[in-house]
């Protein structure tokens, strides 16, 4: 598929998530999780030629997804409980969407990508790193919350799931690779 000047510049802004995006193979089943208002499903569907599942909480964030993008599967459900087994090759969680979780939740969440992936099935997730801003280190340490992670924070979402983290970029941002491990 050729891809558009125009189309490939205007998601060259989505910084982190374009590198997270552009991991996500041709024709993959996918499962967008916290989709938005749609900027990944979009992508994933024309550019990718993708079959998305879009799937978020908020009903006008969907409906607006639904603009960009109609020819998504879309869901308004908590993607936290969210379980099809076996259906995707692959699951997106971007823009800081797990930051709106709290540990249970994204522990939870981590499970079920397991029983949501297809064998070999690859959960690619973008949040900002606990680093990425020197001048605001003092403030992010004192207030840690949800925000930004230590890796061993994030190593720990991913145990006892027989999800394994594949790879962890420390930067600007995490971009956090979860492969599903065989049994």
């Amino acid at each position: 598929m050729i891809k558009s000047n125009e189309t490939q510049d205007s998601y060259k802004q989505m910084d982190e998530s374009f590198i997270a995006l552009n991991l996500v193979k041709n024709n993959s089943k996918v499962l967008s999780c916290g989709c938005g208002t749609g900027r990944e499903v979009r992508f994933l569907v024309k550019e990718r030629c993708c079959e998305v599942t879009a799937i978020d909480i908020q009903k006008e964030y969907l409906n607006k997804s639904k603009e960009v993008e109609p020819l998504a599967e879309y869901l308004c459900e908590n993607f936290v409980y969210f379980r099809r087994q076996k259906s995707f090759d692959c699951i997106v969680c971007l823009w800081n969407t797990i930051n709106y979780l709290n540990k249970e939740e994204r522990k939870r969440f981590i499970e079920n990508c397991k029983y949501n992936l297809k064998d070999n099935g690859v959960l690619i997730i973008t949040t900002q790193n606990i680093f990425s801003k020197w001048r605001a280190m003092p403030h992010n340490i004192k207030n840690i919350r949800d925000y930004y992670y230590f890796p061993s924070q994030i190593r720990y979402w991913f145990k006892d799931t027989k999800l394994g983290i594949n790879e962890l970029k420390i930067g600007t941002f995490n971009l956090i690779i979860g492969n599903k491990m065989d049994l």
